[in-house]
């Protein structure tokens, strides 16, 4: 590739360019972006800070939860040459995507990471068992794959351990101080990850759920992935 620098535009161009025997000159590569060229905004001071300080809450979820989410493999402790880690592992499910649960049209989704980069909300049914734990996990890890492109900081919580207080909750797993969190809120999107969703008339389950509702709506930046169990399939 072709590196530029534009300092008065603060943006930096690379062209990519793809060799293919026996042409006499390279061509431009127009399958890594359009016109082979991809543009990236050199950021300014503030924002560098806000990534230096994103980069450090990735770097604490990669250092004390991605081998707890490979340990729940079931290779993971054998002493076998088998693949052991989720990313290895992981085999996509069938997933269909309606916007309404009652809605007779469905789509199927065929790449998790367009889940990730829609801004809207998500509710995963399945079966137990059918691998939705898993599934979250496998977003958790697509959300620290820089090449994603995705900037969403994972945070996972099982609704059956929500406190009086979820806030709490992303501290624990983000391990920074109350205020810390809330300021991440704020600043950061933020991927709240939670597993095992109940609906009851049971005012704790109620009171889960406000708490869950209350944070979208405090902190606009806060996407919201969970998943439900259903008794059968479809």
């Amino acid at each position: 590739s072709i590196v530029d620098i534009d300092f008065l535009g603060a943006k930096i161009y690379s062209k990519f360019y793809t060799y293919n025997f026996p042409d006499s000159e390279f061509q431009v590569n127009t399958n890594i972006a359009k016109d082979g060229i991809w543009v990236i905004e050199l950021p300014k001071s503030a924002e560098i800070e806000k990534e230096i300080e994103r980069q450090g809450l990735i770097k604490t979820i990669r250092d004390e939860h991605v081998s707890k989410l490979d340990s729940q493999m079931l290779t993971f402790s054998t002493d076998t040459d088998a693949p052991k880690t989720l990313i290895e592992l992981f085999v996509q499910p069938k997933l269909t995507l309606k916007t309404e649960i009652d809605s007779e049209n469905e789509e199927n989704v065929d790449d998790l990471t367009n889940i990730l980069k829609d801004k809207g909300n998500y509710l995963l049914f399945g079966t137990k068992e059918s691998g939705k734990t898993v599934l979250l996990n496998k977003l958790t890890l697509d959300c620290l794959n820089s090449v994603n492109g995705v900037n969403y900081i994972p945070v996972n919580v099982d609704f059956a351990k929500i406190s009086n207080d979820i806030i709490s909750n992303i501290r624990d797993y983000l391990l920074i101080s109350k205020i810390a969190t809330k300021e991440a809120l704020e600043t950061h999107q933020i991927l709240l990850l939670v597993d095992n969703l109940k609906v009851s008339t049971d005012f704790v389950d109620l009171f889960k759920i406000k708490q869950i509702t209350d944070l979208v709506e405090t902190y606009p930046k806060v996407k919201i992935i969970a998943t439900y169990n259903v008794l059968y399939g479809n």
